[in-house]
């Protein structure tokens, strides 16, 4: 009975990226590329390795028109998750850099010093990070884990989707003047959406504006409008906050109008008190001079 293959997966955050090495350069006649492959240390095991990926973001639009040149364009939101792609691009130039200064790297660059301007990094703009992805060899499930053919996982995908990936880095390739890391696609998981609930708010909440209640002649416009939270014998909230506006102004003018002919009382019994004096001064003045008269 053969031994049972054990795998290395490990979430990105548990990784310890000084523990990853590099073999020696080999070459592919297949492919006719050099390479590195890439292990994980631990103790005095080197093994292959997988990472889990945290949950990223796949464009359908951009997955239709890659996949089939074996390409899978992801978004990462978890800026911790790039730094951590980075991290590992930077550790394996170091080692790059280090194994030719050594002169245990049998591969011709122009300019040594330079090793880090030939590496072609997996992450592009707009914090996309690019992996090979040969669909045929990659194992598709559900939120629920249940396994997916690439026809199925294509017909689950939105417009935007949010996936798990388990990838590993298999190799280093050394390509004409460049070298890049094989970022190698082993499953995809759809992550579950979470649905939002919508509750719906009555209309008459959204009239915040009191000038938009007079300006409106609501009665006519929505006659049969009634507030859900009434019962049928009451008003709908819009008329009765209407007529209550024509009544509470009906009020100002009656109360403005009283006021208007209290002042005119007021100054008409103004007006009288001055004609009675006036008219008392007149008397005296008239007796007064006959008096004169008489004496003289």
């Amino acid at each position: 009975m053969g031994r049972r293959k054990e795998y290395l997966i490990l979430n990105y955050d548990e990784v310890d990226v000084n523990s990853i090495v590099l073999g020696v350069l080999k070459y592919d006649e297949q492919i006719d590329k050099n390479y590195m492959e890439v292990r994980y240390k631990q103790d005095t095991k080197k093994s292959s390795f997988y990472i889990q990926s945290p949950k990223v973001l796949l464009e359908k639009n951009v997955f239709m028109d890659t996949y089939e040149d074996y390409i899978l364009d992801i978004i990462s939101k978890d800026r911790a998750f790039s730094k951590f792609i980075r991290k590992i691009e930077q550790h394996i130039i170091n080692i790059i850099t280090e194994s030719y200064n050594n002169k245990k790297l049998n591969i011709n660059y122009k300019n040594r010093h330079k090793l880090q301007e030939y590496f072609k990094s997996n992450i592009l703009i707009n914090d996309k990070i690019r992996m090979n992805f040969n669909y045929n060899e990659v194992s598709f499930f559900n939120y629920s884990k249940n396994e997916l053919s690439f026809e199925e996982f294509c017909e689950n995908l939105n417009e935007n989707t949010f996936i798990y990936v388990i990838y590993t880095i298999n190799n280093i390739y050394f390509e004409n003047n460049f070298y890049y890391i094989d970022f190698d696609v082993k499953q995809i998981q759809i992550c579950k959406i979470k649905k939002k609930h919508n509750y719906k708010i009555p209309d008459y909440q959204f009239i915040l504006n009191e000038t938009i209640l007079e300006e409106t002649n609501m009665n006519k416009d929505y006659p049969d409008y009634k507030d859900s939270n009434n019962s049928d014998n009451e008003e709908p909230i819009t008329q009765k906050y209407n007529k209550e506006k024509i009544l509470n102004k009906n009020d100002d003018k009656e109360s403005s109008d009283d006021d208007n002919e209290n002042i005119n009382e007021e100054n008409n019994n103004s007006d009288e008190e001055i004609d009675m004096k006036v008219l008392e001064k007149q008397n005296l003045l008239s007796k007064i001079m006959k008096d004169l008269d008489s004496t003289s």
